[in-house]
């Protein structure tokens, strides 16, 4: 699904990229995750995106030592 999504953007999307490259790292496909990271990264860059660049160096970093990213748990929420 986040191959498709990053297709029907043009590959324009940074956070659909980065979506991307968890897929990809939870599948242990580290190189591709990479790839894709560093590509979100930059278009995120260029558009002035902090936010998104930020969360693309904490991916790059988790794949960088062969682990895929998943988002601490904690919410601020309790279930009903």
């Amino acid at each position: 699904m986040a191959s498709r999504a990053c297709e029907l953007t043009g590959r324009q999307n940074p956070a659909m990229l980065l979506t991307l490259a968890a897929a990809y790292a939870e599948t242990g496909r580290f190189r591709e995750a990479m790839t894709a990271a560093k590509e979100g990264q930059e278009m995120a860059k260029a558009k002035g995106n902090k936010e998104i660049e930020e969360q693309a160096a904490r991916l790059r970093t988790a794949f960088a030592a062969g682990q895929p990213y998943r988002e601490p748990s904690g919410g601020t929420h309790s279930p009903k």
